[in-house]
């Protein structure tokens, strides 16, 4: 898959809080025209996969919270993958 900057199936995706406190759950927002399969990444700061999930989305928005109960306080990275490549946020767990 390639890493892309624009994805056309994806209008826009949001994280939030971000940064997080250490157990509070992370709202991810998904805007697109179009029902189909993604799968999301977290990677810790040494590139090690901690979690992932498997969502099918619907036209407009597709809300889900993630849990971060079991994540330290650090910098991870959650990747979206889309049947078009992959695009990546930062997320800061504080304390």
């Amino acid at each position: 898959q390639r890493d892309s900057s624009t994805l056309t199936l994806i209008a826009d995706w949001n994280i939030y809080p971000n940064p997080i406190s250490a157990g509070q759950p992370l709202s991810i927002q998904i805007s697109t025209s179009r029902n189909f399969f993604v799968e999301l990444f977290l990677f810790d700061g040494l590139g090690r996969t901690i979690e992932q999930w498997k969502r099918n989305l619907s036209p407009f928005n597709s809300n889900f919270e993630l849990s971060t109960k079991r994540l330290s306080a650090g910098v991870y990275y959650l990747v979206l993958v889309t049947p078009e490549g992959e695009q990546r946020r930062k997320i800061v767990v504080g304390q």
